[in-house]
């Protein structure tokens, strides 16, 4: 046996092990690697100089050019794009920019950033995430806390107490998002849903193999976002790799997985005619305020400009466009107001 070690060791020697040195974190590549998908919001001059000191970075899907502003990035994804608008809000911060151009470096230093990354870098697998640093004066420390998606919607509606609103926002993120959800996954467009939700190949010459690889667990997650499979098993199922109703699938499921996509196409379209009701008859800019739109302005006017980007891809949104075009001109009214 010792003879044998001993053949094992001799025939190692032959190949020595080579320690490579560690990666310099403040190298160029290292930082450009960093500051590829980060955008910096940049404040506002007429800000108040306590929202300046607030420090933050949000984690979302890609980025696109603004339908209002080819030179501003925003997410196409209702609860992206509604936390991005109501964190410009609040922070009286500007959306993210194409140019002016800025060095990484200079990125890297921002206080206020938005940053596309893979749903799989968030801790609960969800996006967005928001990452805060806060100063604590007594201790003299800087604590970073990590916001996942549940939490940021807690926070959002946290200070609101009119019931009326409560619901609507409830209504926005329970029966529209739903509905956004389901005729997405419905749509089963390959290319549209991982151009959305997934960073996968981009940089690969390989693309088309990466997407074939990726897009099964890219659709699982999207359908397990944001508790949509509590509230829709059936269509979540069929999209689980690791459920048995996906590859076994008896008469009932077949029918329960109809009866949920019918479900929520009816509670959509039901719920935003309703609100394109309530909207006519309350014949102001926005709902809830004369002069600036409430968080369910920016919830309802982010999910409303998804819809209508997507349009073109999916037969169910451009109908919801055709019949409410007064949900339309209240999302184009909201968007005003961020747009500087």
């Amino acid at each position: 046996m010792s003879a044998l070690f001993s053949k094992i060791n001799t025939w190692n020697k032959r190949f020595p092990l080579i320690t490579l040195p560690p990666a310099e974190p403040n190298s160029d590549s290292f930082i450009k690697l960093i500051t590829k998908r980060l955008y910096v919001l940049p404040s506002d001059p007429s800000a108040n100089k306590d929202q300046g000191n607030i420090k933050f970075k949000l984690g979302v899907y890609n980025l696109f050019p603004f339908t209002f502003d080819e030179n501003v990035l925003v997410s196409v994804d209702p609860l992206c794009l509604s936390a991005l608008l109501i964190l410009t809000c609040k922070t009286e911060s500007r959306l993210p920019q194409l140019r002016p151009l800025i060095s990484a470096s200079e990125k890297m230093k921002a206080d206020r950033c938005i940053v596309a990354m893979s749903y799989s870098a968030s801790p609960d697998g969800q996006l967005p995430i928001l990452v805060e640093d806060e100063v604590n004066k007594s201790e003299q420390k800087v604590k970073r806390k990590f916001r996942s998606t549940m939490m940021i919607n807690k926070f959002i509606i946290a200070n609101i107490s009119d019931p009326t609103i409560i619901m609507c926002i409830k209504l926005v993120d329970t029966r529209l998002f739903d509905f956004y959800t389901s005729c997405l996954l419905a749509s089963k467009n390959e290319k549209l849903i991982m151009r959305l939700y997934s960073l996968a190949g981009l940089e690969e010459k390989q693309k088309v193999l990466f997407d074939k690889l990726v897009y099964p667990a890219v659709i699982a997650h999207l359908a397990s976002r944001f508790q949509f499979n509590i509230r829709n098993p059936y269509i979540a199922s069929t999209f689980m790799r690791n459920s048995i109703e996906s590859w076994i699938k008896p008469k009932y499921y077949t029918c329960a997985v109809k009866e949920e996509y019918e479900k929520c196409l009816w509670e959509g379209f039901h719920t935003l005619r309703m609100f394109e009701e309530m909207y006519k008859d309350r014949n102001q800019k926005f709902y809830f305020d004369v002069d600036k739109p409430s968080i369910f302005d920016y919830k309802l006017a982010a999910t409303i400009y998804c819809i209508s980007s997507l349009s073109d891809f999916i037969p169910d949104f451009s109908r919801v466009i055709g019949k409410c075009p007064l949900l339309l001109a209240h999302c184009n009214l909201v968007m005003q107001t961020v747009k500087k």
